[in-house]
């Protein structure tokens, strides 16, 4: 599934990974394991260096064969005296984890924020886009990807099997925006500040919220 979203401030407030996560396996109790692409921290987060140890750590924990693969994987480095696997060894292990029959989703939240041009295949987004597509192949995996409608993104991503939900300008994100914005002045941090001040708030991000979308 691709959900595009026009907003990025959207994406960090309403469409968590973490909140997507909570709630899959409620649809199968599969496991969930997912990452977010972040542009206001260090580089191991807008990259696939950063997201495949993260899958893996996750990964291990839902198979007593994925956590063998992941020790196997370690402990052929740590002889080796390495501070840790290289990128294409991690690459392969989170392949060979995917392939155990076991079904499992995949959340890869705001792809857009990931680092578009590298000369540094690790930090280039196609290289990224290629993964998500051999993932895809896995008969047993479940893939959401939340992204701001990008050429570069959609001509790679509608090759292969998708469900696509454009939600930029839909009324529900509007009243999902409200609703958050609403439900954060409601909370201790604010609860000092008087109507009126939180009023002025809530108009001036909600404005900001819909110039960016």
């Amino acid at each position: 599934m691709v959900r595009y979203s026009m907003s990025q401030a959207n994406k960090l407030t309403i469409c968590k990974s973490a909140l997507i996560a909570e709630n899959l396996p409620k649809l199968g109790g599969a496991p969930v394991a997912d990452f977010y692409f972040d542009n206001r921290a260090d580089v191991g987060k807008q990259s696939i260096s950063g997201m495949v140890p993260s899958l893996l750590m996750q990964l291990a924990v839902t198979h007593p064969q994925r956590l063998k693969l992941l020790s196997e994987l370690y402990s052929e480095f740590s002889e080796r005296n390495q501070s840790g696997p290289p990128l294409p060894n991690m690459v392969k292990c989170l392949k060979d984890m995917l392939a155990v029959n076991s079904r499992v989703f995949l959340v890869v939240d705001a792809l857009d924020e990931h680092i578009e041009f590298s000369e540094n295949s690790e930090y280039d987004r196609n290289a990224l886009l290629d993964l998500i597509t051999d993932f895809s192949k896995f008969s047993n995996v479940r893939i959401l990807v939340s992204s701001r409608d990008q050429p570069g993104i959609r001509d790679v991503l509608t090759q292969s099997d998708q469900l696509q939900l454009n939600i930029g300008n839909s009324p529900q994100q509007t009243d999902d925006i409200k609703a958050y914005i609403e439900d954060r002045l409601n909370t201790r941090e604010f609860e000092q500040w008087n109507e009126g001040d939180k009023s002025k708030i809530k108009e001036r991000l909600f404005d900001n919220g819909r110039q960016t979308m």
